[in-house]
């Protein structure tokens, strides 16, 4: 109820640090990174092709929001969302062909029926180039403000 909520709720809600910093106590990857979106990791690892933006995809699901595994709709949804460089014409039209690509090299793995997740090996190298992309920029833009 709404008097619940005032007593109870509000006071505790008031004591959380909003800006705390969330890491993944089973892997060195801080997800306190200034790339959150799928459009910034597509962006930071350079990409060049649909496959690419579909790992990046996988890369924000699975990285920066915690998630294990996902469908293809989520999965195609999350690529969506990076609208400056998704184009339903060419991704939206070749998104199957482009995770069984994924699936092919190894990257995604099916975790069960229709349900997709990071290969290991293909986790750890997405932590390594955003680690370091990230780390390059902020040694970048501590550099200019130097300057």
């Amino acid at each position: 109820s709404e008097s619940f909520a005032v007593e109870h709720l509000i006071p505790v809600l008031s004591k959380i640090d909003w800006n705390e910093r969330v890491a993944d106590a089973s892997s060195p990857f801080d997800r306190n990174l200034s790339i959150r979106t799928t459009h910034a990791i597509c962006t930071r690892l350079g990409h060049k092709s649909g496959a690419d933006l579909f790992l990046s995809a996988a890369a924000k699901l699975s990285l920066i929001d915690g998630v294990t595994r996902f469908s293809r709709n989520q999965l195609h949804h999350e690529a969506k969302s990076a609208r400056e460089i998704y184009k339903r014409s060419t991704h939206g039209n070749n998104a199957s062909a482009y995770i069984r690509s994924l699936g092919d090299s190894g990257r995604l793995v099916v975790v069960e029926d229709d349900m997709y997740g990071l290969s290991g090996t293909a986790r750890a190298d997405l932590e390594v180039r955003l680690f370091e992309a990230s780390s390059e920029a902020k040694a970048e833009s501590s550099m200019q403000a130097v300057a």
